[in-house]
């Protein structure tokens, strides 16, 4: 409910566009969560995401390797019934903004 469109500022907002844009099922400012050299066969699409029982997420670890690399630990929360999920994207600076990494 309140996931918004918040830009790329800083990493916890890149992740809250690109949950926002997966929810709304807007591909374009999905793929804008990712650094523009991606190759199109590494961007995910919107099939790859279901936020079917998603009810939010928070910031669970954040570590700093640079002022330009971040790696965010994140936990998922479902609806009842449905089990939390934790995992960590790593996420680079590009150009003044914050995108998710594929890797580094």
């Amino acid at each position: 409910e309140t996931l918004s469109d918040a830009g790329f500022g800083s990493p916890e907002a890149t992740l809250q566009t690109f949950l926002w844009a997966v929810r709304e099922g807007n591909l374009e400012k999905m793929r804008r969560c990712f650094p523009p050299e991606t190759p199109d066969g590494q961007l995910p699409t919107m099939d790859d995401f279901s936020l079917a029982g998603f009810k939010g997420f928070r910031v669970i670890a954040k570590k700093v390797f640079s002022a330009d690399e971040v790696k965010l630990g994140l936990q998922l929360s479902g609806e009842e019934g449905v089990a939390s999920q934790e995992s960590a994207l790593p996420f680079k600076r590009v150009g003044g903004e914050w995108k998710i990494g594929l890797k580094f």
